[in-house]
């Protein structure tokens, strides 16, 4: 067991991080030098509201740091999103559990003043174990872990084995659930979605009643690939291909012809289904849609109520009329553009989040 002690970084001590500095560069990581000339500079000094720097000492000797800083990535400021900074653990020392320790500090502190929690890691070990904490693979500028909701973090046992999979169970189940007719809450790749195989009309049933939406109102469907549109018997000529090429994957819906009866409990007697392409960008729901098919994904929300930007709102609607709800953070976006393709182009039924006019096409 090593003994050592937790130590706030200040103007005072920042000097202490120089030997494990040296001991950095030796190795080609250049983390602590970074933090240091930042320091200096006063560019990042930890100093903002909410924001901390630790050093773990052997008497005198820092060993390890990390620090939490307001993600200066990220730009919609009303967000509470802070950022994992600078982890470094001294050679000597890894593998006795300091990393953990020091991620204790930062999850623990940033639960006092955000929300969400992100970081940027090209190293596979410590992915891991950031995984193993409760953080999402998430691809993005700057950015290749969330943790979405701080307020429901387990407080893991520094002694705890490490979960490589992490939080990515909520999607598994969401597979099991989804494919016996249940319902989920989860992010899409606008806003939050409830979700339902769309290839299964008890599902969809059972999510026009939890919603309380109007029955002549069609659900949008999010698929996986151009494949997925014949399951609806859904043909597009050369032209229409071209099209949809160049906005999807894309947050732009696009309805499509779709006659056949048997899917009457889709179109609700339009004739039309609404189809979205999710893309590779989006991992988790891009994966969850080629294990279960196609997904109806309306917002969550009762008829002519706001739409949920939390799973503490979209809790406060549905309680234990949803089978799972998967965290996203909070999702303060449009909806998606609707188009609906015609002979002669297309006209535009809402616009969302992408703009979108004639020239497209």
């Amino acid at each position: 067991m090593i003994n050592y002690k937790i130590v706030e970084i200040s103007d005072k001590n920042i000097s202490s991080l120089n030997p494990l500095n040296k001991e950095a560069l030796l190795d080609g990581d250049k983390i602590i030098q970074r933090t240091i000339d930042e320091w200096k500079t006063g560019k990042n000094t930890f100093s903002k509201h909410g924001e901390k720097f630790w050093g773990l000492f052997i008497v005198d000797k820092c060993i390890a740091i990390g620090g939490l800083n307001i993600d200066p990535f990220i730009e919609n400021t009303d967000q509470k999103i802070g950022r994992v900074r600078h982890v470094y653990v001294a050679k000597k020392y890894r593998g006795q559990g300091l990393s953990k320790v020091i991620m204790k500090l930062i999850m623990d502190e940033a639960n006092k003043n955000f929300t969400t929690l992100r970081l940027s890691t090209r190293n596979p070990i410590a992915a891991s174990l950031y995984e193993s904490l409760g953080f999402m693979k998430e691809e993005g500028h700057r950015v290749t872990h969330v943790y979405y909701d701080l307020s429901d973090r387990i407080d893991y046992s520094l002694k705890m084995p490490f979960n490589k999979k992490g939080v990515q169970n909520n999607w598994q189940k969401a597979e099991n659930i989804l494919k016996n007719d249940g319902v989920v809450v989860l992010p899409t790749d606008t806003l939050y979605g409830i979700v339902g195989r769309a290839l299964s009309k008890k599902a969809v049933e059972k999510i026009y009643e939890i919603k309380g939406r109007s029955a002549n109102k069609p659900f949008i469907i999010l698929v996986a690939s151009y494949k997925n549109l014949e399951l609806f018997g859904v043909k597009i000529d050369r032209e229409q291909a071209k099209f949809l090429e160049k906005i999807w994957p894309g947050k732009v819906s696009v309805i499509l012809p779709c006659k056949p009866s048997k899917f009457k409990y889709i179109h609700r007697g339009t004739n039309g289904i609404a189809f979205r392409m999710i893309g590779h960008k989006n991992k988790n729901l891009f994966n969850l849609i080629k294990k279960t098919g196609p997904l109806v994904a309306p917002s969550v929300n009762p008829e002519n109520e706001k739409p949920a930007e939390s799973i503490k709102k979209a809790k406060s609607y549905f309680e234990n009329k949803i089978n799972l709800y998967i965290n996203g953070g909070t999702r303060k976006f449009k909806p998606s553009t609707l188009i609906k393709l015609k002979n002669d182009g297309f006209e535009v039924l809402r616009q969302g989040i992408i703009k979108i006019s004639k020239d497209k096409k």
